[in-house]
Order: C-alpha cells, then structure tokens, then sequence
C-alpha cells in the first residue's frame, strides 16, 4: 500500500436516514426540556428559601436593637430564651452527635448487609419521620407521670437529643457510603486495622459531608418547638441546666406570635437563622481548611 493512500483522509460519514434524525431530533428536545425543568426547580426552591429570608429582614430587622438582645422576655428581650436555646441544643448535641457518627459509623463500615443493621436503620428512619409533638410528649411521660426526670433545661436537651440522633445518623450513614471502595481495600491491604482505617481514611475523605449532616441535625433541632413546649419554658435568665426550666427561642416565637407580638416574633426568627447560620459558616471554613491540610 503506497503512502499516498495511507495518508488520506477518511471517507465522509453518510447523512443520517429521516427515522434516525428525527430520533436524534426528539433525543435533543427531550434533553432540552429535562434540563429547563431541573433549572426552573432548583430556581424555585431558591426562591422559596430567598423569601422565606427577605420577609424576615423586612419584618423583623427593625425590631432587633440592643434592649432585644440584652434583656429578659418580660422586659421586652429574648436574652433568656438565646441562652436557654444555645444551652439546650449545645447539651443535645453532645449527646446525639457521638451516638449519631458512632451508628452511622457501624451501619456503614461494620453492618452493612446484616439483618440487625437493618433493624436498627428501619427504627432509625421511623424515628426521623416522627412527629417531634410526640417526643416531647414521651419525655413529658417520664417527667410527670413517672417522676423519673423533673421540667428542667436537661429534660429540653434530652427531647432535643432525640430529635437530632436519627437526622445524624442517616445523613452521616449515606455521606460515609460515598468513599470509594479502593481506599478501604488500600488501607486493609497495608495491613492497617478496619477501626485505624476508618479514622485515618475514610472520616478525613468526607469530614465536610460528615460536619454538614450533624449541623443538619443541629439545625433542625434548634428550631423545634414541639418537643421542649411540655417541658420546658421560663421569662428568666437560667445558665444552669440542671436548675428550673430554660425558655427557648422557638418557643418564644410561639408565645409572641399567639398573643400578637409579631415585630419580637419575626426579630426572634431572625435571630434563630442568623445564630444557625454562623455555626454553620464557622464549622464549614475549619472543616475545609483541615481537609486542604490533610
């Protein structure tokens, strides 16, 4: 074969017959649809969130000044329901994040595929769909009926732990899946130990994932009302949580807004959003940095 014919261009494809072309004509704009839709979505959801934002600055950033923030509920303030909330959901999340990763942990490294893993995942899921209204009302159980727990701010983080414990551990569960399979066979194949392997490998690939699906769970469980509004509940500042009820900022909200009080209702929320937010902004920023490191 001579070298002229070997360096010549290839022969041009043939035109698509009309069946193939309106296929690919119909493959296109089905396409095109699909993505409109998903874009029209994600900007409703978008939406949704930006007014649900906009309508609390709008209505509640003139009533937040110094008096809100430094006094007490019967003064004006929510200066006892900002504390009693940093301080119940501070001491929940200490109770529910280590159970809640530790779970996670053994559902997704250690029981994957056995039947008492599934057992414990099906109790998990039903305990996240819950009405939060009945967790307060079992606590409530224990606090009045049985005397084992008295209405104080422990029984509030308690029901809050509650709440928080199978939001972690799902979310924590299904971020811990996504490590690829060939970094767990690497470490195992060094000779590292599964429980060295799962601190060293698999928690530093997804430690952002693993921080987002605990602030989800904070989250959620900062704002709740339904489960603290049986036992929990004071006008007065209570730094301790073994002493007294503790007023919350959700359950402020649903005092102010049931007696009309809407500017410290909307001020409050705002509040609420803007704590939750920092936390969140402060815990991502910590959690990249260590990942770069790493």
């Amino acid at each position: 074969m001579s070298k002229a014919v070997m360096q010549a261009p290839p022969a041009a494809t043939s035109a698509l017959v009309p069946e193939d072309r309106a296929r690919y004509t119909w493959r296109k704009a089905v396409s095109a649809f699909t993505v409109v839709v998903l874009v029209l979505l994600a900007l409703s959801g978008v939406g949704i969130l930006g007014t649900i934002v906009v309508n609390l600055f709008i209505n509640g950033l003139s009533s937040i000044n110094l008096d809100l923030l430094v006094k007490q509920s019967l003064q004006g303030g929510i200066l006892n329901a900002l504390i009693g909330t940093l301080l119940m959901v501070g001491m929940a999340a200490l109770m529910a994040v280590p159970i809640g990763v530790l779970t996670a942990i053994y559902l997704s490294e250690y029981g994957y595929g056995s039947r008492f893993a599934e057992v414990v995942r099906f109790c998990l899921d039903l305990l996240a769909q819950m009405p939060t209204i009945v967790t307060g009302l079992f606590i409530w159980l224990f606090v009045v009926q049985y005397r084992l727990l008295q209405p104080i701010g422990f029984t509030g983080s308690l029901a809050l732990a509650i709440v928080m414990l199978p939001i972690i551990a799902r979310t924590v569960e299904e971020v811990l899946r996504l490590v690829p399979g060939m970094l767990r066979e690497a470490a195992l194949a060094l000779g590292v130990p599964r429980w060295r392997m799962v601190i060293s490998v698999v928690i530093p690939t997804v430690l952002p994932g693993i921080v987002t699906g605990v602030l989800l769970g904070v989250a959620r469980a900062a704002g709740e009302t339904a489960p603290i509004i049986l036992v929990a509940g004071n006008d007065f500042i209570n730094w301790n949580l073994f002493e007294n009820p503790m007023g919350a900022i959700p359950l402020q909200i649903y005092k102010d807004s049931t007696t009309a009080n809407f500017p410290r209702a909307f001020a409050a929320a705002l509040v609420l959003i803007s704590t939750i937010a920092m936390f969140s902004a402060a815990a991502r920023f910590f959690t990249r940095k260590s990942q770069v490191e790493y």
